[in-house]
């Protein structure tokens, strides 16, 4: 069992949604021990993957944030990609919390049979998440509808230890008192999967 985590030494930070964008990149061969684009940041939901010069559907691959690529086995070739990153970060000081609650979607299969008791099958996966922080400029303010890179650190001191998702932020709100600080803060959904870690 590790050690406790201990919150002050977290973080979080977001990338602007201004891409660049790279056509038909080399990666490799699916024969190679690990395909991994030339550059991270990527956001796997916009991309193009090719095997022989033939599109790949995305459910035969996974692209994580940091540019590893996998593919699944029975596919074999010359891999290309054509695909979006964004290295800007637009904020990441003076957040002082955030959570991510990730969930999967259930339906009910009780029927006479189950005797008694319920029965669920799994649907689909989603994650939503918020951040806070004290105010300090504007570049939080009027995010609202871009699509971000969104990274939650667990532990400043493993730089495993984090999640990592795209999402479209899709709240923003400012806490005013006259005893404290300006707060501000921003809600998310994620577009895609929730990963831990690089």
């Amino acid at each position: 069992m590790g050690d406790p985590l201990i919150g002050y030494v977290g973080g979080f930070e977001f990338h602007s949604d201004t891409y660049t964008t790279v056509t038909d990149e080399v990666v490799g061969n699916t024969s190679d021990a690990s395909l991994n684009l030339a550059h991270s940041d990527v956001d796997g939901t916009a991309a193009t993957i090719k095997v022989n010069g033939s599109k790949v559907g995305a459910q035969y691959y996974n692209l994580r944030p940091n540019g590893n690529l996998t593919l699944d086995a029975g596919i074999s070739g010359d891999v290309t990609a054509t695909y979006n990153y964004c290295n800007v970060v637009v904020a990441a000081g003076a957040f002082m919390s955030w959570s991510v609650d990730a969930s999967t979607q259930l339906f009910d299969t009780t029927n006479f049979n189950t005797v008694g008791w319920t029965e669920q099958i799994s649907g689909l996966n989603s994650w939503t998440g918020s951040a806070e922080r004290h105010w300090q400029d504007d570049k939080v303010a009027n995010q609202e509808g871009r699509k971000a890179l969104v990274r939650f650190w667990l532990n400043d001191s493993n730089d495993s230890d984090y999640y990592v998702g795209w999402a479209i932020i899709n709240g923003f709100n400012a806490n005013v008192s006259v005893d404290a600080l300006v707060d501000e803060g921003l809600e998310f959904t994620g577009v895609g999967s929730l990963y831990k870690g690089w």
